[in-house]
Parts: C-alpha cells; sequence; structure tokens
C-alpha cells in the first residue's frame, strides 16, 4: 500500500520543462526504473491542463522492491515573458499541484504465493527471520520514505519554495 509523503500546491512562475527534467532526472539518478502511468495535455479557456503520473520502482533484492510515484496536475498554464537579471526568458505561469507516494513491497515477484509449502516458507521467512516481518521493523520503509521526501524537496527547490529546506 502507497505511503503519501507530501503535496506540493503552487501557483506563480516556473518553468515547466525544467520541472520535468527534475522529476524525471532525480528518480533515473536513484537508480530506480521509470514508467510513464499518465500524460494527458489539453487546451482549456484560461490555458493549458497537463496531467502526468511517473512511477519508478527498484529491487532491493529478490524479494523486496522499493516504488516511487509523483502525480502532477498543472491547471491555467500560459506561457509569459520575464526579465531576469537584464535577460528576457520565457516561463509558465500556472497552478501546480504534485503528490508523491512511497511504496514498499515485499514478495513482489510472488515467489511464496505458488504453493502451499512455499506459503509457509514465505511466512516462517517474514516471522523467523526477518523477526515479525520487514514492515515492523520499518528499516527498508523509512529509508524509501526518506528518500522520497527527499525528491518532494528537490521539486520544491526547482519551484524556488520557500520550504525547499528540511531538517531532514
Amino acid at each position: 500500500m502507497a505511503t503519501m509523503v507530501g503535496i506540493i500546491n503552487f501557483s506563480g512562475l516556473y518553468d515547466w520543462g525544467k520541472l520535468h527534467k527534475t522529476i524525471l532526472g532525480w528518480i533515473k539518478d536513484h537508480k530506480y526504473d521509470t514508467d510513464d502511468r499518465k500524460y494527458e495535455y489539453a487546451v482549456k479557456q484560461f490555458g493549458e491542463e497537463i496531467e502526468w503520473s511517473i512511477f519508478g520502482s527498484r529491487k532491493l533484492n529478490e524479494y523486496a522492491k522499493y516504488g516511487i510515484n509523483v502525480e502532477l496536475k498543472i491547471k491555467d498554464q500560459t506561457q509569459v515573458e520575464v526579465v531576469e537579471e537584464g535577460n528576457k526568458k520565457k516561463m509558465d505561469k500556472g497552478r501546480i499541484e504534485i503528490k508523491v507516494f512511497c511504496d514498499f513491497q515485499l514478495d513482489y515477484a510472488k515467489m511464496f504465493k505458488k504453493t502451499k509449502s512455499m506459503q509457509k516458507l514465505g511466512k516462517f521467512l517474514n516471522t523467523r527471520i526477518f523477526g515479525g516481518g520487514l514492515k515492523d521493523a520499518g528499516l527498508w520503509e523509512d529509508a524509501l520514505y526518506y528518500e522520497s521526501y527527499r525528491l518532494l524537496l528537490d521539486i520544491k527547490k526547482n519551484l524556488n519554495m520557500e520550504t525547499a529546506y528540511s531538517a531532514y
């Protein structure tokens, strides 16, 4: 089950191309396999609307896997010309909502679901070897959460938000 890491609601100036590259680049730089789940583009009365969902997954081993999902919605996007440090620059203006989720899966390949004996072995592995299950220990889940949180902070930095820095 996915855990919500955070939501960003932003209204103002941004560079859509740079934001897109930041998110996609971060996922690839952290060795996640990417899957664009959704990309919709439409021109509406007040500007462009974009919906984009990308999922990244990374195998830790043959039994556990990380997943990060980013859902982005842009509304009322228009291009504007801005003077920055004496140079004219085209930027985008609009409203953005970004949600970041993380997901930790055990037995993602369903190795221990095929037969009754494998199910018993999987149960033994979780309760005896991993001491009540890895989810209880939270070792990998915490690491995934904080890694996903760093993605959220990088997105905020890209948008020049004041909350782009954290104690973590």
